[in-house]
């Protein structure tokens, strides 16, 4: 799935056969889940990239689940918008 998340943590589009849902938890802080289990568990690829110097990293991951924080150059969080991809 492919997911366009916002700086609010809504999602903006979407593709591939499940539907996301976004949200933002807090400053920096987002989570993607997903209705289906992926094929590969956790062990799925996750890329996740975003407009300007933002440093991004999931931090938790299930089958159907993944948070991660968005930092800028300084190691702050920020709300950022970002495309998440996951394999």
């Amino acid at each position: 799935l492919a997911v366009s998340v916002g700086s609010d943590g809504a999602r903006q589009t979407s593709k591939g056969i499940y539907t996301p849902t976004t949200t933002r938890v807090s400053l920096g802080t987002y989570e993607v889940t997903w209705g289906t289990a992926h094929p590969d568990g956790v062990n799925y690829v996750a890329q996740i990239t975003g407009a300007g110097y933002v440093m991004m990293h999931d931090t938790t991951r299930t089958s159907t689940y993944l948070k991660y924080f968005v930092k800028d150059a300084a190691g702050n969080l920020i709300d950022k918008w970002c495309c998440i991809t996951i394999l």
